[in-house]
């Protein structure tokens, strides 16, 4: 028969263990998935490459704006002799080299980072083929050509 002071005694050892062992516990399981810590960096990591593919990364987004821009812009003034005397294409062309800069340093940063997984890098590819291929377009020289008369 248990007596009443191990009876005691067991009940204050547990309590106190519990006293310490909660928390403990609690912060150890919690740790990983804390503001800042492992989970929540890839899971950050993950939406901020999702919301520069899907839709177009927000550069493309400008360029296109300003591409249409310039286009309203020379079809409502046709007396130009050549594109490259309107100002919207002139902004265009200056601009375009700091997009393609700013869209270079996103991708670098997204491609080489550890935290993009695996199956993220394809799509990344796979999308960076598009944007070359418009970038490519923006610096073609037919800004520069005189329109036929």
């Amino acid at each position: 028969m248990l007596n009443l002071k191990k009876l005691l005694t067991g009940f204050v050892i547990l309590f106190l263990a519990s006293l310490v062992g909660i928390p403990a516990a609690s912060f150890f399981f919690t740790a990983p998935i804390k503001i800042g810590g492992d989970l929540y960096q890839n899971i950050a990591h993950k939406n901020e490459i999702l919301a520069s593919i899907m839709p177009p990364d927000v550069y493309l987004i400008e360029a296109e704006y300003m591409v249409v821009q310039t286009m309203v812009q020379v079809y409502k003034n046709p007396d130009s002799t050549t594109l490259t005397e309107n100002k919207d294409v002139k902004r265009l062309i200056a601009e375009t080299p700091r997009i393609e800069q700013e869209y270079k340093l996103a991708y670098d940063r997204y491609i080489s980072s550890p935290l993009t997984a695996p199956e993220l890098l394809k799509d990344l590819e796979t999308s960076d083929k598009h944007v070359q291929r418009y970038l490519s377009l923006l610096n073609t020289p037919i800004f520069s050509r005189p329109q036929p008369g």
